[in-house]
């Protein structure tokens, strides 16, 4: 029986295929389970996660293995009712995409400033953030600052 005489043949093989490689790509959804996540995590698997941090609402997405390093995504979803409406504009859906080495880390506490393996729009409104926030500071404080300049002027 040739290929082209079975075309039922060529749906089936088809099918088979397409649905082998959505189970491969596809992530497992974790939902709201860490030690899920954590496994996925410690070997690189694809994987998603749904985690309430400080009544904030963050999503880990695990893309898998690049080279020798590990790529994962943090989207922050929601901040905690009552935030700030500009920090929310600056932060609420933006993410970030990181990359580890393998085997350095077992799960997501264990990375110590994770912001530097990550770069995206999360990363960088976090730091327009700190930017603004610390300029606020200053602008609060430059007063006593003027003052005790003045008394190491003299």
């Amino acid at each position: 029986m040739k290929p082209k005489e079975n075309p039922i043949l060529i749906l089936i093989i088809f099918f088979i295929i397409l649905a082998f490689v959505i189970f491969l790509l596809y992530p497992k959804d974790c939902k709201i389970d860490k030690s899920c996540f954590d496994k996925r995590f410690e070997k690189c698997k694809t994987a998603k996660f749904t985690e309430i941090k400080e009544n904030n609402f963050y999503e880990y997405r695990i893309f898998g293995k690049e080279k020798r390093e590990c790529v994962f995504e943090v989207r922050l979803l929601r901040l905690e009712p009552g935030a700030d409406v500009t920090v929310k504009a600056l932060l609420e859906n933006k993410a970030m995409k990181c990359r580890i080495p393998i085997n350095t880390f077992k799960n997501l506490e264990q990375i110590d400033n994770m912001v530097n393996f990550c770069h995206g729009e999360l990363k960088e409104s976090i730091y327009t953030l700190l930017v603004k926030r610390m300029y606020g500071a200053i602008v609060r404080n430059l007063g006593q600052i003027v003052e005790e300049t003045k008394k190491i002027v003299k």
